[in-house]
């Protein structure tokens, strides 16, 4: 830790804690780290000054791997940012099929809109990603 720590340091990077390397080991879609720093024991789902947790960002990236680790480690996936995203939402958004797969197996809720009233069903019609407005739809999505 303490050579993660100097590296960091030396690199001109500051971190906040263990919560901060985790976002960045998602960020980086770097699986080996996230499996170290989920051994630190972060907070699973903490969430940045717009709201968004390490899923939330795992799915942006459509890290079904990543996804799955934050999960069976505990993620909230239901937490919502500050715009009233899920991670199944951006996952839906942005055409991310295995991710919206593992979110849904993990009993996302598939209905919530965000502030502006678009659900995830509504996200992925408006981006072309109809397999995954079926999927959706196969979940109970509206």
């Amino acid at each position: 830790m303490k050579q993660a720590v100097l590296l960091l340091v030396i690199s001109g990077v500051i971190y906040a804690g263990v919560n901060d390397l985790l976002f960045d080991a998602v960020r980086g879609a770097n699986v080996s780290r996230v499996k170290q720093v989920l051994q630190q024991k972060p907070n699973i789902n903490f969430q940045d000054k717009y709201g968004r947790t390490a899923l939330y960002e795992a799915a942006f990236r459509g890290s079904r791997e990543i996804v799955s680790l934050l999960i069976q480690s505990g993620a909230d996936t239901n937490i919502r940012t500050k715009t009233g995203y899920t991670a199944l939402m951006i996952a839906a958004e942005r055409g991310h099929k295995e991710a919206v797969k593992v979110l849904i197996a993990a009993k996302a809720y598939v209905n919530y809109k965000n502030n502006q009233q678009i659900s995830a069903v509504m996200l992925a019609k408006f981006n072309g990603h109809i397999e995954i407005v079926q999927l959706l739809k196969a979940a109970g999505a509206d």
